[in-house]
């Protein structure tokens, strides 16, 4: 699809095309002046239109939905799932140890470098258009858009995102942390903290979570998270700061060093496509990237290969 349209409603008649894009189209600023730089980028009618354009009843406004942007990136076919797509999104599984970016200039293996390869062999433009990011250590879903305008028309929507992790100490049963994290003082340092927990400064950032199971001979918790705001490395510095740190996570102190990456698993993400209006929920169970023996513990949450969410999130 190199083109979305939406016909001008008599609510809009009489009113500027710039807030149409805003407001019904849903684009963000950055995205319309992108649109504007392009000779075809906003069209009425067919016919090249300014933001200040005074909209008709029935009128069509159709935008592009790729630009000609220059990929410094390679692409690589890599063996990751595709557990969901449509015209506009698709959902991967990111297998844990993968970035989402290369981190320098020809690196391979990434993410990023999937995504171009997928997208140009189902007849895209390629490139990357991330709409949640995991850290190199954690597994799991991750959403993208599959043009430019399709993640802008996602900016406003809500998306709900579960995840599990394995923490040391035992958890209350369930509770909700509201923090402000900050940028650490000595984040620059090899494997130190980026992030911590602030009284007053810093972004705010919300999470909830409920003790699925406790281990008391290991000592170690599982637990089901939900985000409400969506902090780099949010999940991993209030676990730590509530002093039950995630597993292999030692960036951000925990002392079980069999585990060389952080046992925190995106398994769950649903929202509401902005431009097909279908609801959207893909749920992913653990799997081979936790080969543990905690994972027999978590089976009673099983139906059919997922788990009942519905049983478990009310409580979040």
């Amino acid at each position: 699809m190199n083109r979305y349209s939406k016909n001008v409603s008599e609510f809009w008649h009489g009113k500027l095309l710039g807030s149409f894009l805003l407001t019904e189209m849903q684009l963000s600023k950055r995205m319309i002046r992108r649109l504007k730089s392009l000779e075809d980028g906003i069209l009425v009618n067919g016919e090249p239109k300014t933001v200040r354009y005074m909209l008709n009843l029935g009128e069509s406004v159709s935008v592009a939905c790729t630009f000609n942007k220059k990929i410094s990136y390679e692409s690589e076919a890599l063996e990751i799932p595709v557990c969901y797509e449509d015209e506009d999104y698709f959902i991967v599984d990111k297998p844990p140890y993968m970035t989402m970016y290369p981190r320098y200039l020809g690196e391979k293996g990434s993410l990023a470098n999937f995504s171009r390869y997928y997208l140009e062999r189902h007849g895209g433009i390629g490139g990357f258009f991330p709409i949640s990011r995991l850290d190199k250590g954690t597994s799991g879903l991750v959403l993208l858009a599959k043009t430019a305008f399709a993640a802008s028309a996602l900016r406003k929507c809500r998306i709900t995102k579960y995840y599990h992790a394995l923490v040391t100490g035992e958890c209350k049963e369930h509770g909700t942390l509201t923090n402000y994290l900050k940028q650490a003082p000595y984040s620059g340092m090899r494997d130190g903290a980026l992030f911590e927990v602030h009284e007053n400064e810093g972004k705010y950032a919300k999470l909830s979570y409920k003790r699925l199971f406790y281990d008391s001979q290991k000592d170690v918790s599982g637990l089901l998270i939900a985000l409400v705001t969506g902090r780099r490395h949010q999940i991993r510095v209030q676990l730590s700061h509530l002093g039950h740190t995630i597993l292999g996570d030692m960036r951000y102190g925990s002392k079980f060093s069999e585990y060389d990456r952080p046992l925190l698993h995106s398994t769950h993400l649903s929202f509401k496509s902005p431009i097909s209006n279908k609801i959207i929920k893909v749920n992913l169970p653990l799997h081979s990237y936790h080969e543990l023996d905690h994972i027999k513990i978590w089976e009673e949450y099983f139906k059919g290969g997922e788990l009942t969410y519905d049983k478990i999130a009310e409580e979040l």
